[in-house]
Formats: structure tokens, sequence, C-alpha cells
């Protein structure tokens, strides 16, 4: 085995021992409401944010936000900002918290998370009202592989998806069927020493086939039928103090749509840019500071609704 595949799983374990030892912030996000709920026979639960100022009248976008390794959906609310973007843009977020703080992503492990976040947004649209056209996903690190699995799962019932810190488990690949064209907005640092940016293998408690972010981008390119050559658009090095630099890779389809854009963060480590960051950088690497995926991310899901949404039929599971 690669000396390289090796260090993964010790960065991994360091990286998850530290941040549970109490290295994270105590600060807590504001404006959330925790919601518990009967899943499969245990309880569960997630933070909710509502503005005040939304009609409640008129269905609203719901954006379900999946957190890191060993944090919980009020440490996500707090490192994205989306409770912010949400006032500004009138929609409702939902901050799902893993068992013991992490999300199986997996389709044959348990608990099956996948049937958990769909119950959260079942039990959000039980008391408001929501637009199922405009239901989107978000997560970073152990989230963010959560929402690859639940967009090939579950293609029929979001409308965007935005995966961080994070890539594609490569047995998925023979699960996604063409057609099942959820766009995506991929973002993730080179120099991430977490999830690396080029590897195929990844130590998450076990070995794990992981197609690189480029294929993974390629992928997903395919999959949502765009052109193979993408248009390059760098980001304004706003702050260059940070140490990196970023760049978009827009995917578009036949109309000129950019169904699915890839931010690489050259010389940007496992963290969320723009926002608040609670690890040193001893653990995360570099924080780009020149652009706000959150800002990013929901000017993507801006432009995209489903056109056919309802309720979750198919289950590739055995």
């Amino acid at each position: 085995m690669p000396q390289t595949h090796l260090n993964h799983r010790w960065v991994w374990l360091l990286w998850a021992v530290a941040a549970s030892a109490g290295v994270l912030s105590c600060r807590t996000a504001q404006d959330l409401q925790l919601r518990l709920l009967d899943h499969a026979g245990e309880a569960r639960s997630y933070y909710l944010h509502v503005p005040e100022t939304l009609d409640p009248s008129i269905p609203a976008p719901l954006v379900i936000a999946l957190h890191r390794l060993t944090e919980t959906g009020e440490k996500m609310a707090r490192e994205t900002g989306f409770n912010d973007y949400a006032d500004a843009e009138q929609f409702i977020v939902a901050y799902p918290n893993g068992k013991y703080r992490a999300f199986s992503f997996d389709m044959d492990d348990e608990p099956d998370d996948s049937a958990f976040v769909l119950a959260v947004i079942e039990d959000v649209a039980a008391e408001h009202v929501i637009d199922r056209s405009r239901i989107y996903l978000t997560g970073a690190s152990n989230g963010g592989f959560l929402v690859y699995t639940l967009i090939c799962e579950h293609p029929e019932i979001f409308a965007a998806a935005a995966p961080a810190m994070a890539t594609f488990l490569e047995k998925y690949t023979r699960v996604c069927e063409p057609g099942l064209d959820t766009p995506l907005i991929i973002i993730h640092g080179d120099a991430d020493f977490v999830v690396p940016y080029y590897t195929d293998v990844l130590f998450a408690g076990r070995k794990l086939d992981v197609l690189p972010v480029p294929e993974t981008v390629r992928f997903w390119a395919e999959m949502n039928g765009c052109r193979p050559e993408p248009i390059i658009e760098p980001i304004p090095n706003t702050v260059p103090g940070d140490g990196t630099t970023a760049v978009k890779e827009i995917y578009l389809d036949a109309n000129g749509v950019p169904r699915v854009v890839h931010v690489k963060v050259r010389h940007g480590g496992h963290t969320w840019p723009g926002g608040y960051e609670p690890l040193p950088p001893f653990m995360t690497g570099k924080q780009n500071k020149d652009f706000s995926a959150t800002q990013m991310i929901w000017d993507f899901f801006s432009l995209h609704r489903l056109k056919t949404p309802g309720p979750a039929t198919r289950d590739p599971r055995p």
C-alpha cells in the first residue's frame, strides 16, 4: 500500500480526534430551532432556520446543509453563514445532525442517512409551505459525501447540489443512471490533505475507492449532458495574503446553461471558502477568503429548479 494512503488515514484520525477533543469553537449560531423526530425507531434531530419575514402563504425554497465529521448542524450554520442568506433571499434552511456527529454515506451502511435527510424534508414540509421544485442540498466533507449519495439515489428530489471538501465513491458510477442530471457546484482545494484532490483511495474508518476530484467533475458534467470543454473563469484574488487563489470551471449544457461548476481552490485546504473556520490551519490547510462559498452556492442554486418535482420513488439499494 502506498505510504501516501497511510498518511491520509492518519490525517482523518488526527482531524476527528482533535475536533472532538474540543478544538472546535463553542460559539453558537443564532436563530436556530432544534427539532426532534423519530426516524426508523431512533430519535434524530436537526436545526431549522426560518426567516422572521418569510411569507407563510408563498412556497419557500429549502436548503439542506450537512455538516463535517464530528460537528453538528449548529456548527454548520455558524461556519457557512447560511442563515444570513436565508433571511436576505427568503428561503428556509435545515441542518441535520449526524448520528454520533457523523453521516453514513455508503448505501451499504447503517444508519440510512439518505432516508433521514428525506425525513427532515418532510418534517419541515409538515409545518411550512415549501417549493418542491426548489429543494437544494449542500454538504461539507463527511456531509459532502452524503450529498453525492443522495443525488445518485434521489435525483427527483433535489433541484441542485453543492458538495465541498468531498468526492464521489467509485462504485456509485455504476448506480447513477444517465439522465439523472442534478446540477452541481463542486468546491475543493487542491492542497486538501484530509480529502486529497487527486487521490483514488480514501481511509475514513475503512478503505474506500473514490474518484479523484477532476474525474468526479467530468463524470457529473457528462451526466448533465454538458459540453466537454469548460469555460475557465479566474476568481479575483482580493485577499492575496491568504496564500490561495481560485478558478471556476464552468460546464455548459447545449442551451448554454451552467449545469456543473467546479471551483478549484489552488493551495486551498479542507475549509469552507469565505466562511468561519473554527479549526487551526495545521489541521485544515489554507482557507481562501477571496469569495464566499455560501454566496456562490446560493447564486448557483437560484439558477435551477426541478421541472417535475415529486416524492422519492427510486431506491437503488438492494
